[in-house]
């Protein structure tokens, strides 16, 4: 019994030492949520590419993370195998940034069309998120289909927006299709 009045007596002495409890908002107190949302990196809008550059297979796009932030905007023309188009979340905190390229293709929900890819043919090339316009959606689906170890993909020659990493994508090594390229135009 005695453990019950000293346990009771450490209560009330925590309580008294907590100073006053907050006041619970009232009708006439104005309540707001806001949603956060993510930071757009405008300087990426600076970055008009100049020209379109080759980046074909596992080299060139080690060539491309090598430049790291630097390579941020460029065009390069390469070709995809990807699997088919989804939709991809983008991390809403306004910590975050988020290239110009990519929010102009999310929706009001803070999405993006996005499709994951293989950087080349070899089984063990190196992966991509592609943002899929919705421009270039029906055409992407339209690609033929090809067998890699057992997948099938969609082979895509593209001209593509590098953006490199996204942290807003989930840290992936993303691009924006710019236009998807005939064969004989390779």
């Amino acid at each position: 019994m005695a453990y019950g009045v000293v346990g009771a007596f450490a209560v009330v002495v925590l309580f008294s030492l907590g100073g006053d409890e907050p006041e619970e908002p009232t009708a006439a107190t104005p309540v707001g949520t806001r949603v956060a949302l993510p930071y757009v990196d405008s300087a990426s809008l600076d970055s008009a590419p100049g020209g379109v550059r080759d980046a074909d297979g596992p080299a060139g796009f080690e060539a491309l993370l090598a430049e790291g932030e630097a390579a941020a905007g460029t065009r390069v023309r390469t070709t995809l195998y990807c699997e088919p188009m989804r939709s991809v979340a983008i991390r809403r905190d306004p910590e975050v940034s988020v290239h110009a390229s990519v929010m102009a293709h999310a929706g009001s929900d803070g999405r993006v069309p996005g499709a994951e890819c293989q950087w080349g043919s070899q089984a063990t090339a190196p992966d991509v998120l592609l943002i899929v316009p919705a421009a270039l959606a029906q055409q992407f689906a339209s690609m033929p289909e090809v067998e890699q170890s057992f997948v099938r993909r969609r082979e895509v020659p593209a001209v593509v927006e590098w953006i490199g990493r996204s942290e807003a994508l989930a840290l992936r090594n993303v691009a924006v299709l710019q236009s998807i390229e005939a064969p004989a135009d390779r």
